[in-house]
């Protein structure tokens, strides 16, 4: 075993070295940290974690690691029955104003697109099984996503007349 792997350990550099971690486990007695999604300006971090045993999207600041707020929480939220922690669904829009998540919503999954700042959501059903992937379109007027009901099929979501089309 030291034979083969060890010698890797030569060429790969601890990450303390060169870079300065956004979240602490330790601190803040949490088993998951997962799914960020930077800014389009890059000033803050959108991501997963647990909080009490609830699993919640928080938005953190990057250059002030204290400024972290709770936009939305699973399990006991009415909408938010579950986000989709192993299939995450994160992503910011153009402006940077909303998110897109994608969340288990009374037995399908849905898409939430959350203001940022007052933390307000619209839920959009499609009656898919699985949602996962969700990404903004550069121009903000559409979501590409890979959704599944009977087979997995990467699909455009149209804003302005809630249109799908397939994408693949």
């Amino acid at each position: 075993m030291k034979k083969y792997f060890w010698t890797d350990l030569t060429t790969f550099e601890d990450p303390d070295n060169f870079a300065t971690p956004l979240t602490d486990h330790k601190k803040n007695f949490n088993f998951y940290n997962s799914s960020p999604a930077i800014s389009p300006n890059g000033d803050k971090m959108a991501y997963i974690a647990d909080k009490d045993g609830v699993f919640r999207v928080f938005i953190r600041s990057i250059e002030n690691k204290e400024k972290v707020e709770e936009l939305v929480s699973s399990f006991r939220h009415q909408d938010f029955e579950q986000l989709n922690l192993l299939t995450p669904g994160i992503s910011w829009n153009p402006k940077g104003t909303e998110l897109a998540i994608s969340a288990k919503a009374g037995g399908e999954d849905a898409i939430f697109l959350v203001n940022v700042k007052s933390g307000d959501y619209e839920k959009v059903k499609f009656g898919f099984k699985s949602i996962s992937s969700v990404a903004w379109s550069p121009d903000g007027t559409s979501l590409r996503s890979l959704l599944q009901k009977w087979k997995k099929q990467i699909l455009r979501l149209r804003f302005k007349n809630k249109a799908i089309e397939r994408f693949n």
